[in-house]
């Protein structure tokens, strides 16, 4: 879409359910090359803030947007606060294993979620099994590549990806997608002009489906065409769960966001350690979309009970996972007691440094 048609679209096209037109000023911002991506999303943040009626220059503190915490007015008494990371969470994982690893290796790895059924192979597969909301697929003409795993949707979708990037490490992911869920009167309007003003500057295809006249049935807007390595989605998920339950409480004002990411070629390898966040921000648009998120006044909501495990415990298990054999070997050729292990490892508990090995262990090996 260039300038001029999207210029012409955004100034007819009316917010849904608000009446007012959506700001067109980021026609002017496609022609010009020198502005920066942070830069171009202040003056989203700016337009989409005046479209709702209210300034961005205001002295008084607004709601806190989306989950990145509170920001008080720039004074010399008040430092400014940097915004904290947006807690994109995975949605979706499919990733192919490397070609040594056995199909009866990963159903045994599996085996942990419960029993498998027989599914549906697809994609050149010749067996699936389905564990529920993991999905292991082997052999066929495809299966030469490797065993391919496929772990969808649910509240331990996470944790499941977690466990297989411990597992294999080695893996090469075809599909990500990572979500953020929004609730509130206002989310779905909010989301969607932001959403609308980014295909805007990035020229990305919008394309709309759902109840956009009444809004009683649930509304979808895409961003990305088939062939594209990056795709937003931005859906009533509300009215989607009680569409599919007849009995489901869902809110109605449950909306969410999500971004899909294909990996191509050599950026394949690298995607299988990629957090959530690094996933939603691996291209321009996608990172500009979650710049300007920070405007939206309806809160984030976590659909998980579980309390999400700290970066600095995934670092620990795999600290000890790397040396543990080290230290054994350390152990069983008498290099180092019992009692000097102790000493270092408290030492680090205790104060958070490491003092080095003791004296009399570095005199018997260097002198």
């Amino acid at each position: 879409m260039n300038s001029c048609l999207a210029a012409v679209f955004m100034r007819f096209h009316h917010a849904p359910g608000g009446g007012r037109l959506v700001n067109t000023s980021y026609s002017r911002i496609l022609t010009n090359q020198d502005i920066s991506i942070s830069s171009a999303a202040e003056r989203t943040r700016a337009e989409h803030m005046q479209a709702r009626g209210s300034s961005p220059s205001s002295a008084e503190p607004s709601t806190p947007y989306c989950n990145t915490g509170y920001e008080q007015p720039l004074t010399s008494q008040t430092p400014r606060k940097q915004p904290a990371p947006l807690s994109f969470r995975f949605d979706w994982y499919q990733a192919t294993l490397p070609p040594e690893v056995e199909p009866l290796q990963v159903l045994r790895w599996a085996s942990f979620v419960g029993e498998s059924t027989p599914g549906k192979p697809m994609q050149g597969y010749e067996f699936c099994h389905d564990f529920g909301q993991l999905k292991v697929l082997y052999g066929g003409y495809t299966g030469k590549y490797g065993v391919h795993v496929i772990i969808h949707g649910g509240d331990a979708c996470s944790e499941l990806v977690d466990y297989l990037r411990l597992s294999f490490p080695q893996h090469r992911p075809s599909r990500i997608d990572v979500c953020l869920d929004f609730q509130g009167a206002d989310a779905w309007d909010d989301l969607y002009q932001l959403v609308t003003l980014t295909a805007g500057r990035f020229g990305v295809k919008p394309r709309l489906y759902g109840d956009f006249i009444n809004a009683e049935t649930g509304r979808t807007i895409y961003l990305g065409t088939g062939n594209s390595t990056h795709k937003c989605r931005l859906y009533e998920k509300g009215h989607e769960q009680r569409a599919k339950k007849a009995d489901s409480d869902a809110p109605l004002d449950w909306v969410r966001l999500e971004i899909q990411v294909h990996p191509t070629g050599p950026s394949r390898p690298s995607a299988a350690s990629f957090t959530p966040d690094q996933v939603a921000r691996s291209t321009k648009w996608t990172s500009f979309l979650c710049d300007t998120l920070r405007t939206v006044s309806a809160p984030t909501v976590s659909l998980s009970s579980r309390k999400k495990k700290p970066d600095c415990v995934d670092s620990f298990e795999h600290m000890c996972g790397q040396y543990a054999a080290t230290v054994h070997k350390l152990k069983s050729e008498g290099y180092v007691s019992r009692r000097d292990f102790k000493k270092i490892v408290m030492a680090m508990y205790d104060n958070g440094t490491f003092d080095g090995l003791p004296q009399h262990v570095r005199r018997n090996w260097y002198f």
